[in-house]
Order: C-alpha cells, then sequence, then structure tokens
C-alpha cells in the first residue's frame, strides 16, 4: 500500500495533519487511539494491514489528535471537546458532510461526544476497546502502570508490558512499538493524554448516540476491560456489540 501524503486542515492557531487513502461507497473518519503518528504508523505491518483493509470499502481520513503525532504541539492540557473540533476541522477540510467515525480508547467517548452534539455529520459509529470513563471503568493497578510507564526515564519501553504484553518477548515488534510509541508523543504530551484520558467520563453522552453503532471490544485487550466496553455499549441506545 502506497503511503499517502500528508496535508494540514486549519483549527483556529492549530495545524491537525491528516492522511487521506482509499475508496468505496463509505467516508470513514479514523483516530486510532490516544497518541497517533500517521507518518510512522507504516512501519507497523499491523497498522498497515488494517489500514488497507479499510480502503478497500471505504474513503478514509486519517488524522492526528493535537499535541500527538505531527500535528500542532500545545502547551495546556487537552480537552475532549477539543478533539471533537479537530475531527471537525478535518472533515471540513476534505469536504466531508457525513461519515461514519470510527475511534479507538478515548477517540472513541470524542466521537461519540460528536455524534451526539452533530447528529447530522455522522452516519455510523464505530467504537474499538471503548470505556464509558476511565477512572470508572480500569482497575486501578492498571491505571497506576500505564501511569508509571510514561514517567519512567526509559519510556516508552515500559508500556508495551502493559499495552500489548503478546508483543513484549518478541524483540522486532517491542521495537516497532517503541519507535511509533516515541514519535506519537513526547514524555509530556503522554502524560497530558493521560491525564485528559482518566478525568473524562461520557456516561451520560452515551444515551444522546443516536447514529447506528458497532462497539468492539478485543478479546487480548487489558485496559479497558471487556465488560467496559460492554457498558459502553449498554449505554448506546440500539449499539451492537461484537
Amino acid at each position: 500500500m502506497q503511503v499517502p501524503e500528508t496535508q494540514y486542515a486549519p483549527n483556529g492557531e492549530i495545524k491537525i495533519a491528516y492522511k487521506v487513502f482509499g475508496a468505496g461507497e463509505y467516508d470513514l473518519l479514523f483516530s486510532g487511539g490516544s497518541t497517533s503518528n500517521i507518518e510512522t504508523v507504516w512501519s507497523l505491518p499491523e497498522a498497515v494491514r488494517f489500514l488497507g483493509r479499510l480502503g478497500r470499502f471505504a474513503r478514509v481520513v486519517f488524522f492526528d489528535r493535537r499535541d500527538t503525532g505531527i500535528s500542532d504541539p500545545i502547551r495546556e492540557d487537552l480537552a475532549l471537546e477539543a478533539h471533537v473540533a479537530d475531527a471537525l476541522a478535518v472533515m471540513g477540510a476534505v469536504g466531508m458532510d457525513r461519515a461514519v467515525l470510527f475511534g479507538a480508547t478515548d477517540c472513541a467517548r470524542a466521537f461519540a461526544t460528536l455524534a451526539a452534539s452533530h447528529p447530522e455529520r455522522v452516519s455510523g459509529l464505530i467504537a474499538l476497546a471503548a470505556s464509558p470513563g476511565l477512572t470508572a471503568d480500569v482497575p486501578a493497578e492498571l491505571a497506576a502502570d500505564v501511569a508509571r510507564a510514561i514517567a519512567d526515564p526509559n519510556y516508552p519501553a515500559g508500556l508495551i508490558d502493559v499495552l500489548a504484553p503478546e508483543w513484549a518477548d518478541d524483540p522486532e515488534r517491542r521495537d516497532r512499538f517503541a519507535t511509533y510509541a516515541r514519535t506519537s508523543a513526547t514524555p509530556r504530551q503522554a502524560e497530558r493524554v493521560f491525564r485528559m484520558s482518566a478525568s473524562t467520563d461520557v456516561s451520560e453522552v452515551l444515551p444522546l448516540v443516536q447514529a447506528p453503532t458497532l462497539v468492539l471490544g478485543p478479546k487480548r485487550a487489558l485496559i479497558p476491560p471487556v465488560e467496559s466496553v460492554r457498558r459502553f455499549a449498554g449505554l448506546i441506545p440500539g449499539a451492537e456489540f461484537r
């Protein structure tokens, strides 16, 4: 798969990096996790296969939220509403009037908020490994492990042990993961994202989502646990859980 060109969408003084690829009957806006880098993600074979499959049936717009990857950095703490605004700015830049929103982890919470507040812009919602709120739905010891890995001088070495333990003993995958994590967020940026994720809860927003919704619970995910993903799905009227 050829790596698409990076472009930038203005959102006030902030510039949001995005790529467009694929073709099909759907417009799909994708934000792949708490942090990302739309340039270095192509070094991960697993990600390339996944993104390539999305591009078979949809025009995919993939972006880095502010303060991550190659989008503009900021100095203040992040807010969920800022991610919503960034998503709308990217949609405007590519002429995407309505889209299926596909977000993972706390990006799924942001996209659910967008779907609830701008239903006319959303034709569907896909949420991967999403929980209503990190603090209420993730065991304290796991959250503490993530916080310690971010604060560790060897960041991001410890993150793979928490987020992808099945890769931890594979040197090649471990190295690729570390490179991707380092280019996705500095330790300070990762701390800001984690603090935002830990402080947000969309339990009251989810019942307002009107778009058809598919919630996916990874079988081996530790954060969030599958029970939390089921709770996310249960709060959205008519949502399907797989």
